[in-house]
């Protein structure tokens, strides 16, 4: 009798144990979740641009959601345009000020070979926290990327966010994803359009999709059009217009937008789909920042077309000072090119499309 009581006595030990192990693993698993963190050297690097005087337009900034071995933080990547004796605000102090387990976090510098910028990086455990890059105040060269036809495809558009450059994306309002799409990226930093279908010569207004705009509307019916689109994408900046060659001709439609855009405090990107588009000269008379399209990057598919195209654009940018390419999400090689061309520009800068509108 006596050792059956023992082995009684053990169960509850043996329950205990077990329940204990199985605690400690959970708790091995769970995240360590370092957004705090981030934020906090967020704020720091905004109250170092608040003592240097820098304006808003010379600051580019993005988020990247990272996580990496039970790790989640956010990278933080600043292109940052302000006078060289200013760069000496960046210091690890300013930027690590008040941030929890500061000690755990390094920062390194590297200045490049001309002096004409510098990169900091805040990293921890080896991985990259923070990038900011500095650049002297004389800006170079200015391209501005916009990805259009963006909300059909989550996966179609990691393809341009991983490649860690300011582009702008213009999104289809209605698509599947085109909400999240819009939040995600607004949160991260980019730039985003809502990219309005607008009726084209030789009209398939089921192909342009829901909300399209047609030259046969009223005044009425535009404005709720465009106002339900801009509700649907929280965030953006601006419009641009998916196809529209002969609603973009029209000088009263383009008008009513352009009102519509002067009141929500939007600009406008004409993209140039039709060489008699009305788009600037109606967005001047309504007081919009309005700018116009220089080069399609890829209506043909494939990557030593795109990478000519792209060095078109920035041949134009070193001519004129700025330039302004249109790609799509859904092609198969824009992104890569993207990527292989941005690696070998030096002297020219790739901008998000409002840099571009502050400067003019």
């Amino acid at each position: 009798m006596a050792k059956r009581k023992k082995r009684t006595r053990l169960l509850p030990v043996l329950f205990l144990s077990a329940a204990a192990a199985a605690a400690a693993w959970l708790l091995l698993l769970q995240t360590e979740k370092r957004v705090n963190d981030c934020l906090k050297i967020e704020q720091n690097i905004n109250s170092v641009l608040l003592t240097a005087g820098a304006p808003e337009k010379n600051v580019t900034s993005w988020w990247e959601e990272k996580k990496k071995n039970r790790v989640e933080w956010l990278k933080i990547n600043k292109k940052i345009l302000i006078r060289k004796p200013l760069w000496v605000l960046f210091s690890a102090e300013n930027l690590l000020k008040n941030v929890e387990n500061r000690r755990k976090y390094a920062v390194a510098v590297k200045d490049a070979d001309d002096h004409r910028s510098r990169e900091i990086k805040i990293l921890r455990d080896g991985n990259i926290y923070c990038l900011i890059n500095l650049r002297g105040e004389k800006a170079g060269p200015s391209l501005c990327i916009i990805i259009d036809d963006c909300g059909g495809s989550k996966k179609q558009l990691t393809a341009f966010t991983q490649l860690n450059l300011p582009l702008t994306y213009a999104i289809l309002p209605y698509q599947r994803h085109s909400r999240a799409i819009a939040q995600s990226l607004s949160r991260s930093g980019s730039d985003t359009l809502l990219h309005m279908p607008m009726e084209p010569h030789k009209a398939d207004m089921k192909a342009l999709g829901k909300g399209a705009l047609s030259t046969g509307m009223t005044e009425g019916e535009i404005i709720k059009k465009i106002t339900a689109a801009l509700a649907a994408l929280p965030g953006v900046k601006g419009m641009n217009n998916h196809m529209g060659s002969l609603f973009t001709e029209n000088r009263e439609k383009m008008k009513i937008v352009m009102t519509l855009l002067k009141k929500e405090g939007l600009f406008f990107l004409d993209s140039a789909t039709s060489p008699k588009s009305v788009c600037r000269e109606t967005a001047s008379l309504s007081g919009v920042k309005c700018l116009r399209n220089n080069i399609f990057l890829d209506n043909i598919d494939s990557a030593e077309e795109v990478k000519k195209r792209l060095l078109e654009a920035v041949a134009i940018a070193r001519k004129n000072g700025r330039a302004i390419a249109i790609g799509h999400a859904t092609r198969r090689h824009t992104a890569d090119a993207i990527k292989e061309i941005s690696q070998e520009l030096k002297d020219v800068e790739i901008v998000p499309l409002s840099r571009l509108m502050d400067n003019i």
